[in-house]
């Protein structure tokens, strides 16, 4: 009986700071096909294989090109993959800010991804051809999702509570 509750009390010490810790974790891609009857899924592959947080992948409109949050330098910035080519590349460089959920604008119109900025600031943010700007100047928001090329649905942070926002930035 003892031996089991020092293996209990092991198990929740360890399993605590599990849950304080973020984890490394790893983009992989599969690949889908079907037969018009039945659907096969070929063997995933790790394509971010980069030590720290590596997540929150999509992909863009009309192309196959996967976009994702991916560590550098105890940041994140977003990655791009190309499946056909297995070309990997930076699509931001923010060493004031580390970005969150990618996300494709409808129409090719840039990248829009969530910034937590190195002083706390936390805003949405649209990417194009090297720069960026602020989308929604006075909201904090924490997910997007683009319902349009000007139509955007998001959760915003409020003091002690998410609300859901539909804004045209």
């Amino acid at each position: 009986m003892r031996t089991v509750k020092g293996m209990l009390s092991i198990l929740l010490m360890l399993s605590g700071n599990l849950l304080l810790s973020q984890p490394d974790t790893e983009v992989y891609l599969a690949g889908l096909s079907t037969d018009g009857k039945e659907w096969s899924l070929a063997t995933p592959g790790n394509i971010s294989n980069n030590p720290g947080y590596d997540n929150q992948p999509s992909f863009l409109d009309g192309k196959d090109v996967l976009l994702y949050a991916r560590s550098r330098n105890g940041q994140t910035d977003i990655a791009s993959y190309d499946p056909g080519s297995g070309l990997q590349e930076w699509v931001t460089d923010t060493p004031e800010g580390s970005e969150y959920s990618p996300l494709g604008i409808p129409g090719g119109a840039g990248i829009s991804s969530i910034r937590l900025d190195t002083t706390g600031l936390q805003r949405l943010y649209e990417y194009r051809e090297g720069r960026s700007r602020v989308l929604l100047e006075e909201l904090k928001v924490g997910y997007q999702v683009w319902a349009g090329q000007d139509l955007l649905v998001c959760t915003v942070l409020r003091e002690d509570r998410m609300d859901l926002v539909v804004a045209r930035p």
